[in-house]
């Protein structure tokens, strides 16, 4: 068979991690060799921190911690916030509706939150 210009025995073209034949299976090539994808993933791959599925592009990281956009959500109404700006409190992020709404100081007149304008 042949990759990248090199030719190989099928039994000699193997995962870098798992020493397995690679054949047809699908790989990912790095510096460091060529990998199945399931080495890859163990090896390589960042994982979500809410669903723990693998983050195969983008992500958003947050207190070390990384997350599908579409899995960075409100902790209180649960919408996405990726596109949106929020605030933390004790590590959790909320949309800055739910942030307000249950942290922020209230008027004493029409008990209204108080926020920054």
């Amino acid at each position: 068979m042949e990759f990248k210009g090199n030719y190989w025995h099928e039994t000699c073209f193997v995962c870098e991690h798992c020493r397995q034949p690679i054949g047809t299976k699908p790989l990912i090539s790095k510096e460091s060799g060529n990998y199945c994808v399931p080495c890859f993933e163990k090896e390589f791959a960042h994982y979500c921190n809410f669903c723990k599925k693998v983050i195969t592009s983008g992500g958003i990281t947050f207190r070390d911690q990384i997350w599908h956009k579409e899995c960075f959500l409100c902790s209180g109404c649960r919408k996405e916030l990726c596109e949106e700006a929020f605030m933390s409190r004790d590590d959790f992020p909320f949309c800055l509706d739910c942030y307000n709404h249950l942290y922020a100081k209230k008027c004493a007149a029409c008990t209204k939150p108080i926020t920054a304008t």
